[in-house]
């Protein structure tokens, strides 16, 4: 039989069983915590009051608990999944390096190495322009201070993409002063005029020196704007040849150009020719007037068929037999070199004369005469001669013995380089 086993001061008092064992299987009442039993009669209760409280006293059973219980090796731990847990070592890489990775010695260190070799180090003006938030080139004003700049033009000079933003910087220039040259400043301008230019203004500005970039020939006939002792110096330097034109009525009488030659105007080869005036007066008349003058290269002749004729008959040149035909003039004496070979002759050409005409419209100042190479209609070659005279503006091309030049097909050559003074 059962009995209540527990008093009112939650003791228990007497439990036994017809047996003699202990039954406390239909006891009554509660046991206190001080009499091993539970001070409620509730589980939380019974929680509460040992101390077993989940979350406040003891931990709640989990899963991820149970794997880091279960990591048996030294080392940082890191949760890698629901449930799973592992050791870990915070390893080194370039420019890093650990030491106590595992934190098994001691707390983990990292350090940067490489600092100022493969790493920038720290520096007050890198931070300066590291701060800068507008675009432009940098300029260093004082110590950790920067500021953007631009790149800005002035007379003379045009900037594009001054900030470098839209690419590198370019300029070009239009008048830029060149100081202590041997008359003083210069003003150097550009042009890239072609054509014919009468009264031309490119914008000379006191002495002056002129660039001429023209892509194809350029003929001037006179410049505006001349002052008392003014110099102008042409410099070719484009694709095009530059000819200045002497005293050409096209342009205004103060703007004429006085060269030394006067037949024809006077050339400066595309890219290499220079020519120097002076504006004033020569009591009489205020023009420009040559005082320097260098062609620079040797000018090729076009071809034209209406420069090879002969005393009577026809002397035949074609494009091709035209192997050189090219000119240089020094001041006034002209240097012409011409090779012209495989020509034909109709008939017997008469009073001996094969004429060449003098190029560039210049006419022989005096009469002269000099050696010629020659083969006639495919004989061996010889020598003759060439000669000028006054008032007949061609090289007249004659054999040593003044007989008649043969009948010829592609078989006539002349050769010669004479040199003579022109007007």
């Amino acid at each position: 039989m059962s009995f209540t086993v527990v008093d009112t001061n939650g003791k228990l008092k007497q439990a036994s069983t017809s047996s003699g064992a202990p039954d406390v299987s239909s006891a009554t009442g509660t046991l206190a915590v001080a009499h091993g039993g539970t001070g409620d009669t509730t589980a939380s209760g019974a929680r509460t009051n040992l101390g077993l409280v989940i979350g406040t006293d003891v931990e709640a059973h989990d899963a991820d608990l149970t794997a880091l219980a279960g990591v048996s090796s030294n080392g940082i731990l890191a949760r890698t999944g629901s449930g799973t847990a592992s050791a870990r070592t915070i390893t080194a890489s370039s420019n890093i390096s650990i030491s106590n990775g595992d934190g098994v010695s001691g707390n983990p260190t990292i350090s940067v190495t490489g600092i100022g070799s493969t790493i920038q180090a720290w520096d007050a003006d890198l931070d300066a322009v590291a701060a800068l938030s507008t675009t432009g080139i940098v300029a260093r004003t004082a110590a950790a201070t920067y500021v953007p700049r631009t790149i800005t033009g002035s007379s003379g000079v045009s900037v594009s993409n001054g900030d470098g933003v839209a690419g590198a910087p370019a300029f070009s220039t239009s008048n830029i002063p060149v100081a202590s040259l041997v008359n003083g400043d210069f003003t150097v301008i550009t042009t890239t005029s072609t054509g014919t230019q009468n009264d031309f203004a490119p914008g000379l500005s006191g002495n002056t020196i002129l660039f001429c970039n023209n892509a194809s020939d350029l003929t001037i006939n006179g410049f505006s704007g001349g002052v008392a002792g003014q110099r102008l110096v042409i410099v070719s330097r484009g694709a095009g040849h530059v000819y200045l034109a002497h005293q050409n009525a096209s342009s205004s009488a103060n703007n004429r150009l006085v060269n030394y030659v006067t037949s024809g105007t006077t050339p400066l080869a595309s890219g290499a020719g220079a020519a120097t005036y002076q504006w004033g007066s020569d009591g009489t008349s205020s023009r420009w007037w040559l005082v320097g003058h260098n062609q620079g290269t040797a000018i090729s002749v076009a071809y034209n068929s209406a420069n090879f004729t002969a005393a009577a008959g026809n002397w035949t040149v074609q494009s091709g037999d035209q192997v050189t035909f090219k000119y240089v003039l020094v001041n006034n004496l002209l240097t012409v070199s011409f090779n012209i070979d495989t020509t034909s002759v109709d008939t017997t050409i008469a009073n001996n004369i094969l004429n060449i005409a003098f190029p560039n419209s210049f006419t022989p100042a005096n009469n002269s005469t000099g050696f010629l190479f020659y083969i006639d209609n495919g004989s061996a070659s010889a020598f003759g001669f060439w000669q000028n005279i006054v008032g007949i503006n061609t090289f007249r091309c004659l054999k040593a013995d003044s007989s008649n030049w043969a009948i010829s097909t592609n078989l006539t050559y002349v050769r010669a380089t004479p040199t003579v003074f022109v007007n």
